[in-house]
């Protein structure tokens, strides 16, 4: 071999990578290291010319993912190098090694083989590969692995950046000529570190301004690995503030880099995120075309043998597009692969945004107890990233509520959701928005006008920076549900027709789906029943994005209420059935039993068996079954001893207080009005004791502020107390009047019979 023609050929192989033509600088490469003489140098400047032929072929096959041969060249570099006694040869070889264990997975070695690095290049004075080093470890995780403060690595990289290389350093060595190289590098990753770091402390402004330094240092390079971390960060920087097209853009774009480059390990990361960004738009049309360009469901790791982390996002994304399709099998063997192989990896940011994405898997399959398990736990985690924590705080929220958890334990719940408030401005905005709009519902729910407006407040300021319409229709539709949770129906009616508008222009079957919910909730709360009704189905209908969760079974629910109340019983069964199915579909066991409680109503031949059902669910919509169980009964089978059991038993809510107190009400004041003569003191007294959960009954209102009416109204009338007892019958009449069906009839007859004579009936009270 002719004198430094190795050098020679090295020069030639980068000249071809830079003009995007790879498979020639590979195959030169492979030429020039199969000659015999290079196999054994004879001379120490033989030596180092070969080793940096193969930290060059390394390099370029662990840009293709071939980790294996990368790792050989690493191997036969640092050994080569080793012989020469070149030190800073050897550091690069380090590097390199480094680089292919942390992309194998293998983070303890690849940090092992950056701290070589950097002791290496710190004896050669190399001050750009040191740079480079700590770069690595900050880059990868590698520095909090090793409990290694941040700023202070960053800073020691600043310095060594501005070292000036050793005379030594001959002025033809390729360690001199990829000085400047690898302290622009250097440059360009301590920039990108700088946006993580400002991303991780919630600063995405900052963030933002820190981009353009790292896209020019990127640039100036020439650099294709680098620019697509730039244009990953950018992604990353626009869906955390709610801009997956953006997002799916600047991925767009990095991908055609990797693919010019030949960046195929690259260009699987990038893929994968991709995906997500596209599915995160509802653009779920070109994800799965996207998906199919790439490994098929079968061989998700085809192009990523070996490289776990590519592994696992192609997983991932694979599990997200199955939940789309419906298909649960697939993203559960999809997810428990992620989780096993991200578990493996020891990358903790990584494995918790795993986990969230295996809750909505969880969430699908219908297994809501294991979702409250799994995401308080993850909540908990302070080692998680924030959204991760957000999703997980949520997820189990929302399984509270579904299983009725969340009226059994209220307190519980609230501090489930709240435990995670300090890390929510650190979040994602899609993440920030989700937890304010939850905590907005939760406080109408509990009603807290006050609390609830605030958190709507602050949902509406993050929406309003929010780049995409949908944030707007979300906050929008929940505005919606949260006045009728605080009994504001007319007021939700009002501005329904704008969130309704601002969801479709949005085109967003969530919000489009949340929005029409609560505007037949808000028609049914204003007796307009038949609008309801129609309503009810329109949310069902609203698109299958939309049809996420409880959503099916709550639609279907509302529906069959609305057919109960005007009347059309046939239809209302019908309904109440499928509402149970889906319901149980989707693990919703109290809307389940509510849903078999309403059956009850409308089906007598099939009342004792959907309440036994309903009373099994437990909860509170348990113990309300338990309780219709007992009314259907009646005093002579059951007795006050089975009443109290169902309270000491159930949990404290004020559904179950209410309704126990006017079961405890009927059965005494029909004792008393059997008896002759009646004894009005005792009525009066029964009256009292009813009187004593009025505020429970009137938070709750409706149906059942209907029925306690009433019968307080009637006690009070018989009790001797006319006035109040009409004033009672008659605000019982317009909520009965509103529930429609056979509770407006009852209403009005019982008033009749009681005002309209000169002395009160025997009659027993009415429920």
């Amino acid at each position: 071999m002719a004198e430094r023609e190795g050098m020679s050929a090295l020069a030639l192989a980068r000249a071809l990578q830079q003009a995007g033509r790879r498979s020639e600088a590979r195959a030169l490469l492979d030429t020039t290291l199969a000659q015999p003489a290079l196999a054994a140098p004879i001379t120490v400047e033989l030596a180092a010319d070969v080793a940096w032929l193969h930290v060059e072929r390394g390099g370029m096959a662990l840009d293709r993912g071939e980790l294996e041969a990368a790792d050989a060249d690493a191997s036969r570099a640092l050994t080569l190098f080793t012989q020469a006694q070149h030190r800073p040869g050897a550091g690069f070889a380090a590097l390199l090694a480094g680089d292919v264990a942390a992309a194998a997975g293998g983070m303890p070695a690849a940090h092992r083989w950056w701290q070589s690095a950097l002791a290496l290049a710190d004896a050669g004075g190399h001050g750009p590969l040191a740079a480079r080093a700590l770069c690595s470890m900050l880059t990868t995780g590698a520095a909090e692995a090793a409990d290694l403060p941040r700023d202070a690595i960053a800073e020691a990289a600043r310095r060594r950046l501005e070292a000036p290389l050793p005379d030594a350093l001959s002025p033809d060595d390729p360690g001199r000529h990829d000085a400047d190289a690898q302290r622009r590098a250097g440059e360009a990753t301590l920039a990108l570190c700088a946006c993580y770091d400002a991303i991780g402390r919630g600063e995405l402004k900052e963030a933002r301004l820190l981009l353009p330094e790292a896209h020019a240092a990127a640039q100036a390079l020439a650099e294709p690995g680098l620019q697509v971390e730039v244009l990953r960060l950018d992604a990353s920087l626009a869906r955390r503030a709610g801009d997956p097209r953006a997002a799916a853009a600047s991925l767009a774009r990095a991908a055609a880099t990797c693919r010019t480059a030949g960046l195929l390990r690259l260009g699987a990361a990038v893929r994968a995120e991709r995906i997500l960004a596209l599915c995160d738009d509802g653009r779920d049309a070109e994800a799965y075309e996207l998906a199919a360009s790439g490994p098929q469901p079968g061989e998700v790791g085809a192009d990523a043998a070996g490289l776990p982390a590519t592994h696992a996002a192609g997983l991932e994304a694979f599990c997200v597009l199955s939940l789309r399709a419906g298909n649960l099998a697939a993203a559960r063997r999809a997810i428990d692969e992620a989780l096993t192989t991200r578990a493996a990896l020891g990358d903790v940011a990584a494995l918790a945004r795993c986990k969230a994405l295996a809750l909505e898997v969880t969430q699908a399959e219908g297994d809501l107890e294991r979702v409250v398990v799994l995401g308080d736990a993850l909540a908990a985690d302070a080692f998680a990233p924030a959204d991760a924590r957000l999703a997980g705080a949520l997820a189990a929220d929302r399984a509270r509520v579904d299983r009725g958890a969340a009226d059994a334990a209220p307190s519980v719940a609230r501090a489930a959701l709240e435990q995670v408030a300090a890390v929510v401005g650190h979040a994602p905005l899609p993440s920030q928005l989700a937890w304010w709009l939850r905590r907005a519902r939760a406080h109408a729910a509990a009603g807290e006008q006050e609390a609830a407006a605030d958190a709507l407040g602050h949902a509406e300021r993050i929406a309003a920076r929010a780049p995409l319409l949908r944030s707007r229709a979300r906050v929008a539709a929940a505005g919606l549900a949260i006045d009728v949770a605080l009994g504001e129906a007319k007021a939700a009616l009002q501005r329904a027709p704008a969130a309704l508008e601002l969801a479709r222009q949005a085109s967003d079957a969530l919000a489009l789906t949340d929005a029409t919910l609560a505007t037949a909730e808000a028609l049914a709360a204003e007796g307009r029943l038949d609008e309801a009704a129609i309503a009810y189905g329109h949310a069902l209908g609203a698109g299958a994005a939309g049809q996420v969760g409880s959503r099916p079974a709550r639609a279907l629910l509302g529906q069959a209420a609305a057919l109960a109340r005007g009347g059309r019983s046939r239809e209302a069964a019908a309904c109440y059935e499928r509402a149970a199915d889906a319901a149980l579909r989707s693990g919703a066991t109290a809307l389940r039993a509510r849903a078999l409680r309403g059956l009850a109503t409308v089906a007598p031949r099939q009342a004792g068996a959907a309440l036994q059902a309903a009373a099994a669910a437990g909860g509170v919509e348990g113990a309300l079954a338990r309780l219709d169980l007992l009314r259907a009964a009646g005093p002579g089978t059951a007795g006050v001893a089975a009443i109290d059991a169902v309270v000491a038993d159930g949990p404290a809510h004020a559904a179950v207080t209410v309704e126990a107190a006017l079961l405890r009400a009927t059965w005494r004041l029909q004792a008393l009005v059997a008896d002759a003569p009646r004894d009005e003191a005792a009525i009066a007294a029964c009256a009292t004791t009813l009187a004593a959960v009025e505020a429970e009954a009137r938070h709750i209102g409706g149906r059942l502020l209907g029925a306690y009416a009433l019968l307080l109204g009637q006690a009070m009338v018989l009790g001797g107390d006319g006035a109040r007892g009409g004033e009672l019958l008659g605000e019982a009449m317009v909520l009965a009047a509103r529930e429609g069906g056979q509770a407006a009839a009852t209403a009005r007859a019982v008033a009749e019979r009681l005002l309209g004579a000169a002395t009160p009936a025997s009659r027993p009270p009415d429920r």
